[in-house]
C-alpha cells in the first residue's frame, strides 16, 4: 500500500470511530441532523457549507424528521 492509501484508510477508521462515539451517546435522528449542520459550519469550502446547511434547514422544515 502506498503512503497516501495508508493515510486514507487511517482517516476513514478515525472518522468511523468518531461516528461510533457519537452514536454511543444515544442520539436521535433530529440530533444527527443538528450535528451534521454544526460540522458543516466548520468546512473550509464555503459553497459546500452553504449547500449542506441549506439542505439541513430545508429538512428541518419538512416532515422528513417526523418520519413523514
Amino acid at each position: 500500500m502506498k503512503d497516501n492509501e495508508i493515510q486514507s484508510v487511517e482517516s476513514s477508521i478515525k472518522c468511523r470511530e468518531i461516528v461510533q462515539t457519537i452514536l454511543e451517546y444515544g442520539v436521535n435522528q433530529k440530533e444527527i441532523y443538528q450535528i451534521i449542520f454544526l460540522l458543516s459550519l466548520e468546512l473550509e469550502n464555503i459553497e459546500h457549507m452553504k449547500k449542506i446547511t441549506q439542505f439541513i434547514n430545508e429538512t428541518k422544515n419538512s416532515n422528513i424528521l417526523l418520519g413523514g
